[in-house]
Formats: C-alpha cells, structure tokens, sequence
C-alpha cells in the first residue's frame, strides 16, 4: 500500500487553505525567504501560517473527505482531535477524551470530520474554517 504524503496549511497573505508538500526556509515566486511554506503541484512554494500546518492522515471519514492532523472529529458521539503521538509513533484520536485509541485502528465509518483546531489558540472551528481539497 502506497501511503500519500502531503500537508495543508493556511496562506499568510491570504488566509486562504494551500495543499502540497511541506517546505522549510524556501524561496517563493518574488525571491522572497519564508520560514515554513506548502507547495501546491507545479507552483512555487507559497508561505503558510506554521500553527495551521497538518499532515495527511492517510484516512478518510465516513463522507469520504480527507482527514488531516489537527481536525476535530466525531466518534461515538464525542468530539475528538487528530494528533500525532511520537511516543507510539501513530496518528491518535481522542485529545478531548479520557481515551486515546490509535486511529489507524477505527473503523473509518464512524469518523465524521467537523471542524479543526487552531494551535495558536486551541480554539475549535467548523466545517467552514476547515478548508476543502485543493487551493480555495
């Protein structure tokens, strides 16, 4: 099985949900240096907010949509966050639980993407504030 790499992250100038590989200390299109930027299939790299920044999960929820690090998801009627544990090396659901089950182990049936977390504030957004597949 071929897993796909790839990240979303917001555009600083834009506000705007970029998708593609991940970049650190690149050059955009106008020579300019950014600290953290995602760049989209056949484009420069474009800066992105670092906070925003979440991996594939290689997931899908019950609706098919993509689910990434830091969405908040519904399961078993509780509102949970995709993280990323580095002590088990697994994408983990369950933050706003008492529990934390590995999520490569869920039946991705029951998951519902509904929102995403802001880093910066821990602040939790809807649907809207998610983005959608592909450069908005």
């Amino acid at each position: 099985m071929k897993r796909i790499i790839k990240f979303r992250g917001k555009c600083k100038d834009s506000g705007e949900w970029i998708y593609g590989d991940l970049v650190h200390n690149a050059i955009d299109g106008s020579s300019k240096l950014m600290e953290i930027g995602i760049k989209p299939d056949n484009c420069y790299p474009i800066e992105v907010i670092p906070e925003t920044v979440g991996e594939f999960t290689g997931l899908h929820d019950k609706h098919g949509q993509e689910i990434f690090e830091g969405d908040i998801v519904m399961r078993n009627e509780k509102t949970c966050e995709v993280i990323w544990d580095k002590h088990v090396s697994s994408w983990l659901i369950g933050r706003f639980t008492y529990t934390r089950p590995d999520i490569s182990c869920q039946n991705e049936s029951w998951l519902e993407v509904t929102g995403r977390v802001d880093q910066r504030t821990g602040s939790r957004h809807g649907k809207e504030e998610r983005g959608k597949e592909g450069v908005e």
